[in-house]
């Protein structure tokens, strides 16, 4: 006898027109015109059923923030001698192929940022015409929680791995059956999962107004084209009035608030 979940995966399976890839990263933060990947996981199902592994650390060329290491456990020193993303980009693109793509938080995170590194390098990395599929969209409408939570729930079983791009990323192809399993309302076939999963963006700020990021202990702007990504304490610096400017806006939340006036200070 097998597992409930194992049961499960044999009642309903992603229909596939073409491969579907599970892609995972870990990098040095969330900003995609600023941050860079520091480990590429991607799992590939293909029509037949079987799982293909691409799985490599990058040289990210910047230092990893402490903030980022917290999270995935991967310092400068476990990247110093890995290759450049340029030198492994060619064997991501063939691997990837005409792959429709899923992932979880996909669409604000992971193809986001993969794609400003392929256009750092003036690499093409077409996405029109593969369908993308975010199962973090179907998990917080249907279960809000996050990837770890999410094998416990679809799975049963812990995530022991998490973190680990390529683990993260079996896990998410495996909650992705799971979640199929699960409610019989979805779609089995990729191009109505990536219409159903068109979602929102969820991300972490210093402050109720969204201004404000952390990286490395400090404060970076979070928001504006002019200053995004830059430090606070830079800003402070270099253009005081912006700051006097932002603590004269009669809708500036208090904290925010709070945040420019020690900088100003």
């Amino acid at each position: 006898m097998g597992t409930k979940a194992q049961l499960a995966k044999q009642k309903r399976r992603l229909s596939l027109k073409r491969p579907i890839a599970v892609l995972d990263l870990e990098t040095t933060g969330t900003e995609v015109e600023l941050d860079r990947i520091v480990e590429i996981g991607v799992v590939k199902l293909t029509r037949d059923g079987r799982r293909e592994v691409f799985h490599k650390r990058v040289n990210p060329g910047i230092k990893i923030p402490t903030e980022a290491t917290s999270v995935h456990g991967i310092s400068d020193k476990h990247v110093v001698s890995k290759p450049k993303f340029r030198a492994i980009a060619k064997s991501l693109l063939k691997f990837l192929g005409n792959c429709d793509l899923t992932g979880f938080n996909i669409e604000s995170f992971d193809l986001p940022l993969l794609r400003k590194e392929f256009q750092r390098i003036e690499v093409s990395f077409p996405v029109e015409g593969r369908h993308v599929v975010d199962v973090k969209t179907i998990f917080h409408l249907k279960e809000p929680r996050n990837l770890t939570a999410a094998v416990k729930f679809y799975c049963e079983r812990d995530h022991g791995g998490a973190h680990s791009a390529v683990v993260d990323a079996h896990a998410c192809l495996d909650v992705l059956e799971g979640q199929l399993n699960k409610y019989t309302d979805l779609p089995n076939k990729v191009e109505e999962l990536s219409k159903f999963s068109q979602g929102a963006r969820k991300q972490s700020f210093l402050d109720s107004g969204k201004w404000f990021r952390s990286r490395n202990g400090k404060p970076i702007f979070a928001k504006g084209n002019k200053h995004r990504g830059q430090a606070l304490s830079e800003v402070a610096d270099e253009e005081p009035d912006y700051l006097e400017w932002m603590l004269s806006l009669s809708d500036l939340p208090d904290d925010t608030r709070k945040i420019v006036q020690k900088a100003v200070r």
